[in-house]
This record gives C-alpha cells, sequence and structure tokens, in this order.
C-alpha cells in the first residue's frame, strides 16, 4: 500500500509539472469535460425528476387508480375516469382492496375562495373522500389526517394556501367560502410536491357530496384511486375485477359493457394514454430525446477532451523514452497516462458541479422547473456523476496510454518527436466525430424549433387571433343572464361579437357514446361534444360543410338539433357532409336524440399532434346541455391593437355587472399554445445543448489549432521568409479542417435525417423535413470553425519569423 501511495504522489507531481508547462491547452481539456459533465448532469436531473413522479408515497407498488376502456365494433376508447359506483363496488366486492377513495378534479374549473377581504379564483381545488389520505401520502402540518375529511362541510389546505388566507392567524376552525359554500378548515397539508400528477391547494371533503349517477355503470364521471392489501398479486387482481360492471349491470343486447383497469399511481404521469388526465402527461419520447441530447454533448465533451489528452501527450515522447531507460514498465507508463487523465477527469467534474449549480435558475427557466441544489446533490445524481467521470477519464486516458506507452526506448530520443506529433490521424478523427455530432445537433435543434413554429403558426380552421375568453362559472346565475350579459358586452366599442361555450379549443370536452337512431348500440361511437350558443361559429369563423349553422331565431334549434363536423360524418361511415343532414343521432344512454342540421368544416380544435376527431355540437339551451354543459366560458371578439383599451373596458363592464367575483380573462391563442409546451421544452433545451456542444467542438479545434501552428511555427516562418502572404499561410494550415467538416456533413446528415424522421411521426400534422435546414447546419458549423481556426492560424502566421527560427 505504501508503495502504492507513492507511486500515486509521484505521479500526481509529473501531471502537475505538464500542467504548469502546457497551461492552455489543459485547462481547454478541463473546461471541455466540465461543460459536457454539467450538460449530462443537467438532462439527469431533468430525467430523474420526470421518472419520479409519485414514487414518493408510501407503499408504490400498492398504490392503483381505476380506469375505464370501452369497446365495440366501431373501436376502443380509454378514460381515466370511471363510474360513480365503482369505487364503492370494489372496497366491498374484493377483499383485495384495501381502501378506496373517489377524488373530483377540475383544474380548468376555478372555484371562487373567499375570507373575509380577501377574494380569489383558485385551481388545484380537490375534492375527495377521507380514504384517499391513507391511500396517497399527504403530510400534515396541522390536523389529524385520521380525521381531517371525515366530517362533511371540512376542507384541508396547503401551507401555501394558509398563508395566503389567514396569514399569521392559526387557520384551524375558522371557516372559507369556497363558491359561497361555507367549508371548516379542518387541516394544513405540507404543500404539494411539484412531482406529483395529483396536485392540491384544496381538499374538500366528499362526506356529504350528493353523488349523480350513482346506478350508472357506463357514465365515466369521477377518479377513483384504491390500495391493495398486503401481499396481493396486483396482475392477478387486475383480472379479476375487469367485468366488475357486469356484476352489476347486465350487459345490453349488442352493447358491451366497459373494462376496468388498473394504473399504478407511479406510471400515470409518463405511461398514461387516457382520455380526461388531470394534468398533460410527460412524454417518454421527450426524455429520451432530452437524454440522448445530454449524452451526445457528453461524448462530444469526451471526444475533444482525449484528443487534447493524446496532444499533450504526443509532445511527452523524450520523458516516455527517459523512463524506459531507467527501467520503468510498460503498465507503470500506461497507469500514469491513465491516472493524469482522471485527474483531469475529476478537475473537471469539480467545475462541473459548480456550473451545474449557477445554470440551475436558467434550466428552470428554460424547462418550467423548480429545481434545487437538493435535486443536484442527491445520492443517486452524485454517484452516477462520479461513475462517469470515471469512465470518461478512463476512455480519455487508455488511446495515449496503449500507444504512447508501447513505444521502445529506441524509437523515443531520436526524432521520434516529430513522427509521433506527425501522426494526425487518430486526433483528425476525434475531431470529425465531435463536429458530426455538432451538426447532428444543430439539424435537430432547427427542425424542433421549425415543427413548433408550424404547429403555432397553421391556420386551425378557425379564427384563434383577437379572441379575449372570460371564465365565467363563478358567475352566479350565468345561464339565465346570458344573453343580457352578452348584449351588455357587445355593446361596447371595442368587442366584435360574443358567445357562450362549455369549453373551447385547446380545452377539454364532455364525451358520449353517439350512433344514428335506428343503429344497433354496438355501433356507438365516442364523440366529443361541445356545448355552445348560436352565435359560437360566427364568432370562431369556422366554416360550414354543408347544411346551416345554430340561428338566433330558430328557437326550436334548442330543442334536439345539433351539428357535427366532416370527422364526425367519416367516423359515421357517411359518403359526404350531405348525407348526415336530417339524420337523427342518439347520445349518451339514447336519450339525447339530435337533428343534424349542418356539418362544419374540420378544425382543430386541439393541437396538432392529433388528428381532428369527431366533434358534436350542441347549443347550450337543450335539454341534454343542462345536465352536462355548463356556462363555462365567455368569448368576446376584440381588437388586439387595442388590448389595452379593450381591457379596461372588458373589466369595467364585468365589476359593473359582476362585482362578487374578480375579473380574470386570458387571450385563446395562448392559451392554445399551451399544448405545445412540451414541444417548446424540448426545442429550448436542445438549443442550449447544441450551443453548449458548438462551444465544446470550438474549444477543442482551438487547442487542436494551438497546437499545431506552435508545432508548425518552423514552417510557417521559412514560407514567410520565402514570401507567402498571410492568408495564404492561414489557408493552407486551414485546407485539411474544411476537409474535415465536409466529412462529418456526411456523417452526420443521415443519421439526423433518420433520428427527426422517427421523431416526427408522432405528430399528425407535421413540417416536411426541409434540406435547408441541413445546409443552414452545415454553413452554420463551418463559419464557426472557419473563425476559430482562423483566429489561430492568423495569430501564429503574424508572429516574426526570426523569433521562431531561433525557437526551433
Amino acid at each position: 500500500m505504501r508503495k502504492f501511495i507513492e507511486m500515486s504522489r509521484r505521479n500526481f507531481m509529473v501531471f502537475a509539472r505538464h500542467f504548469r508547462r502546457s497551461p492552455g491547452l489543459s485547462l481547454l481539456s478541463v473546461l471541455a469535460i466540465a461543460l459536457g459533465l454539467a450538460c449530462w448532469l443537467l438532462t439527469w436531473i431533468y430525467v430523474s425528476d420526470e421518472k419520479s413522479y409519485d414514487g414518493y408515497h408510501r407503499d408504490p407498488d400498492r398504490l392503483f387508480r381505476v380506469g375505464v376502456t370501452f369497446r365495440n365494433e366501431t373501436g376502443t376508447k380509454t378514460f381515466a375516469l370511471v363510474a360513480v359506483p365503482v369505487g364503492p363496488a370494489l372496497k366491498d366486492t374484493f377483499p383485495e382492496v384495501r381502501y378506496a377513495a373517489r377524488v373530483l378534479v377540475n383544474n380548468e374549473d376555478k372555484r371562487l375562495v373567499r375570507y373575509g377581504e380577501r377574494t380569489f379564483l383558485e385551481d388545484q381545488v380537490v375534492r375527495a373522500e377521507p380514504d384517499l389520505l391513507k391511500i396517497l401520502t399527504v403530510p400534515f402540518v396541522q390536523g389529524d389526517p385520521e380525521t381531517a375529511l371525515q366530517r362533511p362541510g371540512t376542507v384541508a389546505i396547503s401551507e401555501k394556501a394558509a398563508a395566503k388566507y389567514f396569514g399569521s392567524e392559526n387557520p384551524l376552525g375558522k371557516t372559507l367560502l369556497i363558491n359561497d359554500k361555507p367549508l371548516e378548515v379542518s387541516g394544513v397539508l405540507a404543500d404539494a410536491p411539484a412531482n406529483t400528477h395529483l396536485k392540491y391547494r384544496f381538499i374538500i371533503s366528499l362526506k356529504d357530496y350528493p353523488f349523480p349517477y350513482t346506478d350508472q355503470w357506463r357514465m365515466t364521471t369521477i377518479y377513483t384511486y384504491i390500495k391493495l392489501a398486503t401481499g396481493v398479486d396486483a396482475a392477478a387482481f387486475a383480472r379479476k375485477m375487469r367485468d366488475l360492471t357486469d356484476r352489476f349491470s347486465p350487459p345490453r343486447a349488442g352493447n358491451p359493457n366497459p373494462d376496468l383497469f388498473i394504473m399504478p399511481v407511479k406510471d400515470i404521469h409518463l405511461r398514461s394514454h387516457c382520455d380526461f388526465e388531470i394534468e398533460t402527461p410527460g412524454n417518454p419520447s421527450y426524455l429520451r430525446v432530452a437524454w440522448m441530447l445530454g449524452l451526445l454533448i457528453l461524448v462530444t465533451a469526451a471526444l475533444n477532451f482525449a484528443n487534447l489528452l493524446i496532444a499533450l501527450s504526443g509532445a511527452r515522447g523524450r520523458e516516455v523514452g527517459v523512463r524506459k531507460l531507467l527501467g520503468a514498465r510498460r503498465l507503470q507508463l500506461a497507469g500514469q497516462f491513465i491516472l493524469e487523465a482522471q485527474a483531469s477527469s475529476w478537475l473537471g467534474l469539480l467545475l462541473a458541479g459548480l456550473l451545474t449549480l449557477l445554470a440551475l435558475p436558467l434550466v428552470n427557466a428554460l424547462l418550467d422547473k423548480t429545481y434545487t441544489a437538493a435535486q443536484a446533490l442527491r445520492p443517486a445524481t452524485m454517484l452516477a456523476a462520479l461513475a462517469v467521470t470515471v469512465l470518461t477519464g478512463l476512455a480519455a486516458g487508455l488511446y495515449p496510454a496503449a500507444v504512447f506507452s508501447g513505444l521502445g526506448q529506441r524509437r523515443m530520443p531520436g526524432g521520434s518527436r516529430a513522427r509521433l506529433l506527425a501522426k494526425a490521424g487518430p486526433r483528425r478523427l476525434l475531431l470529425l466525430f465531435q463536429f458530426a455530432i455538432s451538426i447532428a445537433l444543430i439539424i435537430a435543434s432547427l427542425s424542433i424549433g421549425r415543427q413548433v413554429g408550424y404547429m403555432k403558426d397553421r391556420p386551425l380552421g378557425f379564427a384563434k387571433t383577437q379572441q379575449l375568453v372570460l371564465p365565467v362559472r363563478v358567475w352566479p346565475d350565468i345561464a339565465a343572464k346570458a344573453e343580457a350579459v352578452k348584449n351588455e358586452f357587445n355593446r361596447l366599442a371595442v368587442v366584435r361579437g360574443a358567445a357562450f361555450a362549455s369549453s373551447i379549443p385547446g380545452r377539454e370536452m364532455s364525451t358520449f357514446g353517439t350512433r344514428f337512431l335506428e343503429e344497433d348500440w354496438n355501433r356507438s361511437r365516442v364523440f366529443n361534444y361541445l356545448f355552445c350558443d348560436a352565435a359560437f361559429t360566427g364568432q370562431y369563423r369556422i366554416g360550414m360543410a354543408a347544411g346551416r349553422p345554430f340561428r338566433h331565431d330558430r328557437g326550436a334549434d334548442a330543442a334536439g338539433t345539433c351539428l357535427i363536423n366532416r370527422a364526425a360524418v367519416r367516423a359515421l361511415g357517411l359518403s359526404s357532409p350531405e348525407a348526415a343532414l336530417g339524420r337523427t343521432l342518439a347520445g349518451g344512454n339514447g336519450s339525447n336524440l339530435m337533428k343534424v342540421i349542418g356539418v362544419t368544416e374540420d378544425f382543430h380544435y386541439r393541437g396538432l399532434q392529433s388528428q381532428v376527431e369527431p366533434l358534436v355540437l350542441e347549443l347550450l339551451a337543450s335539454p341534454f346541455a343542462a345536465d352536462f354543459g355548463n356556462y363555462s366560458f365567455l368569448t368576446l371578439g376584440v381588437d388586439t391593437a387595442r388590448v389595452h383599451e379593450a381591457l379596461a373596458a372588458v373589466e369595467a363592464a364585468w365589476r359593473r355587472l359582476n362585482p362578487q367575483s374578480p375579473f380574470e380573462y386570458f387571450f385563446l391563442e395562448d392559451d392554445f399554445n399551451t399544448q405545445y409546451r412540451a414541444e417548446e421544452r424540448i426545442g429550448r433545451l436542445s438549443g442550449a445543448l447544441t450551443a453548449i456542444g458548438i462551444a465544446i467542438a470550438c474549444l477543442g479545434l482551438l487547442g487542436m489549432m494551438s497546437f499545431s501552428a506552435r508545432r508548425r511555427r518552423k514552417e510557417m516562418a521559412i514560407r514567410k521568409v520565402v514570401g507567402a502572404s498571410l492568408l495564404q499561410i492561414a489557408g493552407r494550415l486551414n485546407r485539411e479542417f474544411i476537409w474535415l467538416l465536409l466529412a462529418a456533413n456526411l456523417l452526420a446528415w443521415p443519421l439526423a435525417y433518420f433520428a427527426l424522421d422517427g421523431w416526427l411521426q408522432g405528430f399528425a400534422s407535421r413540417a416536411a423535413i426541409s434540406p435547408l435546414v441541413f445546409a443552414a447546419a452545415a454553413l452554420s458549423a463551418m463559419l464557426l470553425a472557419l473563425l476559430t481556426v482562423s483566429l489561430q492560424t492568423l495569430k501564429a502566421a503574424r508572429a516574426n519569423p526570426v523569433e521562431s527560427l531561433r525557437y526551433e
């Protein structure tokens, strides 16, 4: 052991001496690996955070959410919501179920919360049965989780909500008004962590909730969570409970009941493909993209690191020869090179840790996250960083260790230095791979940005701009006042039309089974439903393919008429929009009979990631809408060139008409584009990583050119003496790098094309892969590389030839 420690000490001294001799190249190598490790660490934090969703709950392998799958002749549809009676039936029927709890959540439907003079519109208002606190881990700061939701009329609130409404007061026992219903604060909860799909500020007891549709087993209206008993085989239980509906609701002829399934709570964020999720799930493909980008940056840094170490090692031929003459064995020399690579790698890790902590605020801004230093210092993250650092140092040190330690001493002192330095093939190959990766990253970044821009700018089939949307569900008796409210807003000079609807493009809509009246139940298709007033299609400028829109002067339209879109026509198996006119549809449980009076053109009421789905538009005044179609949104057409004037006038009218509710608004275009948030995040991330990857490649190129210019100082001096100009000398030195960049493009283009083509397949509407993107990437890399090379070569070429020859 003592001998090993002494050898390591001597090796570190040699490393320190060489670091001082070539501080520029040594620092460049450390900086390159630091940037690569920092990028990898940040992508690790992002990916591990996404994968950690809901993993903090106690007994995570026993926690599940129940879902439902409808299957019939026309297809399959899967929902995160289930029927109201499912939860109690599971608990009563199967001893495997330890706890079951039903939960109501609608974050698009804000609640009006009051305490004294403090009034706010709040989302993340959850209504739940008491056993939810026994299923999910919801830490209490004040109050008793065993009793907090057991009494009717109680609510548990988060710490932030407690501070917002009560300040320094003790909130327990105080009364909050939520949508004008008095609720006693029975507990204070720790704030919901960011990595959960079920975020909350208020959890209201469902103890006295009058559940509707308690005998409807096909009506999907509520989330249901269960916790299995210890030792239960989840897969076996899932098979056992799948046909639970058949036990309580015998299937009708030709109308099979839906199948129930369970999904682990920890899988909801990344693996759910259900409709009506509480929040938009994460996208596993984007995690793979982020992980691949981070890994490519790390590989670029490692290649650059190895390249510079080879350059530095190549100048040490005489040292290796002398040490061999003195009796050093090949294994000792190899160990010296690997140890120096490890030392540089560990220095890079220390710098990478500092860069990671400094970059966290920028990463949070890019990804809309709230990462903290604690996440970077988690044991798993630190162990992964240590492992990657060791592997990087080992990979970078292996080549110089294998090559230079194996040379015989007779070849080393006398002229072997020049021969070694002339062996630029390995260094060029590493530089080729670095720039190929950088070019591929540029292509990926430009293409992702192009796809996001394409989705935002493509015509959607409805008027997305100049639409001001007011959430109005908190407006008391809005259904009875709807026409009067519209008339008041229409009188404003800045308003150009108004329309009420239960939802708007970009938001969730109700879904119901729909069929022709004369068809068998098994032919029912799941259609989306939008309940609106007669002005909606005109306000949104939705084109008609056949028939007519709703009309104000047609009172009969309110009783049993509807519009459908072209996608619904195709789903119904009709040959043309005209063939749908006059046909009668049966929706919901079959009692909602609607005559088709018009067919709209397809418009993208959801993001362009998916195809246009069948849609039914039904009037808010229809009998069916009384149960399912709330007056949720009022859309006002405004002139965005006079946006401040318009907002002031609309707010003044709101406060005059509805002084008891806070004024809230958003623009439809901004709200609709939130559907592209995931694509925007990955675009920003790829852009930032691409910039860093290019910087690393240029650092490596700068180091190589600095080394090459120093090695060829005598050659440049002689060329200058015999009359060569600065540009001629620089051009001769740059020529080899131009060919290298051309080869890098030939390597990067096919790889980038196939990767992008696979990624774009996930979009129903996508921008074509443009050759201009590849040309722009090649030109950008070429200009950056030539700028880096030229600055260094011109500096070397301008040196006094006398000094260069004297040096030689």
